[in-house]
């Protein structure tokens, strides 16, 4: 598939819906054919999350954080326009929303600081594309599809339902969230340091250290909390840190928040079971993303004993093993503990893999994993 122009959004910048440094939101749009003509894909791109100043003002001098420096992205695997690759949509209106605010398409700040010129907006992006999109057809849309991978796959279960609302009731609107069931989970890899020693595991605790949890908050209050031990204190930690810097509570499900900790509402657990629009979750039980960015990051091992096993079982110790088993048993029980509901679906796989529909060879190639039934 051949990459597809940038479309900036009209009036992004009266709208303040706007990247980490102020320039324009922008998204890439295939137009369906054909029968797929009335039916709406809008995939939401992924790429981490900032959690400080320092880190998203590094964002936004690359394409994660400003369209200045975004080039049209090939549209493969869920995207493609090849029926050969993707059977099922490869004829609808397809749209890939770039992302640019590092915060899930939930920041919203209004005072921009004269000293670092950063711009907390990702929600109103959302908003914008969604408002531009209605506007070209999308409103007379028969079925309409809201995807992401990672941290969009993230914001797919975050915006899922207000996708819905935007919708005439007579459209059929479901979600698919792709890698982006991060979780809020206790006991894996706890990092700590005891006097001069770095010590990598302690079973009381689920994961590295204090950073997983934390973060989120800090990206919620960021682009407006704490709790917890543990597989997530990484995530936790950084959780936090979104949520304070961007200001992205009152964009989290208020059903939510009115009972927790904004920080707590980027948990997918948290806020799946009480989503009225249908959800398929695509996941891998060995996500590269958390077993390398949470289960085992490279600040919790400062001697590197995790190098080559974070990236390949094969060379994992016997104990490092484990871990990882314990890190796919905390994903499972995660899901599981759902429950069964007729308007949710997932299929969850042993791959170390990280975003599954976005590709050909993952999607549909020969080395995909496929239900053939």
């Amino acid at each position: 598939s051949s990459a597809v122009d940038i479309t900036i959004v009209e009036d992004s910048l009266a709208k303040g819906a706007v990247c980490s440094d102020g320039s324009p939101s922008a998204y890439q749009f295939d137009k369906g054919v054909g029968e797929g003509i009335n039916n709406w894909m809008v995939h939401l791109e992924g790429g981490a999350w900032c959690e400080s100043v320092e880190r998203c003002t590094y964002r936004a001098g690359k394409h994660v954080g400003s369209s200045k420096y975004m080039t049209g992205l090939n549209f493969t695997g869920i995207l493609n326009n090849k029926k050969k690759f993707n059977p099922d949509f490869y004829n609808w209106n397809r749209i890939l929303v770039r992302y640019c605010d590092g915060s899930s398409f939930t920041g919203d700040v209004e005072e921009v600081d004269p000293a670092t010129m950063l711009h907390f907006r990702g929600a109103r992006i959302f908003r914008a594309v969604m408002e531009e999109l209605l506007a070209k057809g999308m409103e007379n849309a028969s079925n309409a599809l809201l995807t992401g991978c990672s941290a969009g796959g993230l914001a797919t279960i975050l915006h899922c339902d207000n996708f819905r609302n935007l919708l005439p009731s007579s459209t059929k609107v479901k979600c698919v969230s792709d890698a982006g069931y991060f979780i809020h989970a206790r006991g894996l890899l706890y990092v700590t340091r005891v006097n001069t020693n770095l010590v990598l595991y302690n079973r009381k605790d689920y994961a590295g250290g204090s950073s997983s949890a934390d973060f989120f908050e800090q990206v919620v209050e960021l682009h407006v909390l704490s709790q917890l031990t543990g597989l997530s204190f990484l995530i936790f930690n950084l959780i936090i840190s979104v949520t304070r810097l961007q200001g992205s509570a009152k964009n989290l499900p208020p059903w939510c928040t009115s009972i927790m900790k904004p920080s707590l509402c980027f948990y997918p657990q948290y806020v799946v079971p009480q989503m009225q629009t249908p959800l398929f979750v695509v996941n891998s039980a060995y996500d590269t993303w958390q077993i390398e960015n949470i289960m085992a990051p490279k600040r919790a091992d400062p001697c590197g004993s995790w190098k080559f096993c974070k990236f390949n079982i094969y060379k994992c110790s016997p104990a490092q093993a484990k871990t990882w088993q314990d890190f796919r048993r905390a994903i499972i029980r995660a899901l599981a503990a759902l429950g069964r509901s007729s308007s949710r679906g997932m299929f969850i796989n042993s791959c170390h893999t990280h975003c599954q529909t976005t590709l050909d060879s993952k999607w549909y190639g020969p080395a995909a994993s496929r239900l053939m039934n």
